[in-house]
């Protein structure tokens, strides 16, 4: 019942730790009453479910190499043994590797967004140095539906941020 946002496959695209064939649900953990500031900017792909996203593994790890670019998730967590390690005013890499519940809080949500909002994510010099995979001929598709992701998982995670962070099932 999630939206379901699902990039084809990326050719040659180096995954993190994500796996390909695991799918993603997102779902914003509302305080009392799910609530959508107006300055998010957040429009649901499905509007019957506002507080929920759907992935794959794949769109999940391009997500992951954007925010890394970013550098708010901290790659070298990927075990949740590992947390207390974390990078002051990073997400722990951790918590989008597996779908079992992790949490991600509302000043990690902010974070992730602030990152993402602060670079053009989409210039020549920041995909070549964080997703070259992207600049590829084959992986045209996947470079302008990721042009589509982003807008929105800045948008979902300010909302997120307004509620009470969400859980990775």
């Amino acid at each position: 019942n999630a939206a379901g946002i699902l990039l084809p496959e990326c050719h040659g695209f180096v995954r993190s730790q994500t796996w390909g064939f695991v799918g993603f649900v997102i779902q914003i953990k509302p305080k009392k009453g799910f609530v959508i500031p107006p300055e998010a900017g957040y429009v649901p792909a499905n509007p019957e479910y506002p507080e929920m996203l759907g992935f794959s593994g794949s769109t999940m790890s391009i997500l992951v190499h954007f925010m890394a670019g970013v550098d708010v998730v901290d790659l070298r967590i990927i075990h949740p043994r590992q947390v207390s390690e974390t990078r002051e005013g990073r997400v722990p890499h951790s918590k989008f590797i597996f779908n079992d519940g992790n949490v991600v809080e509302p000043r990690e949500a902010t974070a992730i967004a602030d990152a993402l909002s602060k670079h053009d994510l989409f210039s020549h010099e920041f995909l070549q140095a964080h997703v070259p995979k992207l600049l590829e001929p084959t992986n045209a598709e996947i470079l302008a539906s990721a042009k589509e992701l982003l807008p929105l998982w800045i948008a979902f995670n300010r909302v997120a941020a307004a509620n009470n962070g969400y859980t990775v099932h």
